[in-house]
């Protein structure tokens, strides 16, 4: 394990649930759109235990053999807000006060994608 990296959370997507037939994890995480989920019962396993240490199993092969997106195919995807049919562009709509006027501007900008380094923009009239 690297220096800075930080252990992986135990409970990453697992949920505990106590009810009248004992205590249930339930499974749940997003990949590309759709939910994997999958429910381990203590009567199903002998014990609470047993449960969690299968559910742990199962989230651990799941997660190794459906990957997340990358950052370029994040970047790439289109948002359901997004009106203009292309990644990364947004039309704005400005308004400016000079005096007693104020005057609407609409532009389209370009932007880096979200968590990119350095975040970079560029403007461009409607006009």
């Amino acid at each position: 394990m690297l220096r800075n990296q930080t252990k992986p959370d135990p409970w990453y997507a697992i949920i505990a649930r106590k009810g009248p037939w004992g205590t249930t994890y339930r499974v749940s995480f997003k990949r590309h759109g759709k939910t994997v989920v999958k429910l381990f019962r203590e009567v199903d396993y002998g014990s609470a235990r047993a449960a969690l240490k299968a559910a742990r199993a199962w989230r651990d092969k799941q997660t190794q053999q459906v990957l997340p997106l990358t950052k370029q195919e994040f970047s790439k995807k289109l948002r359901p807000d997004n009106t203009t049919g292309c990644a990364g562009v947004y039309l704005k709509q400005a308004l400016k006060r000079i005096g007693e006027r104020t005057y609407e501007y609409t532009y389209w900008q370009a932007q880096t994608p979200e968590g990119l380094k350095p975040f970079r923009s560029r403007s461009f009239s409607v006009a």
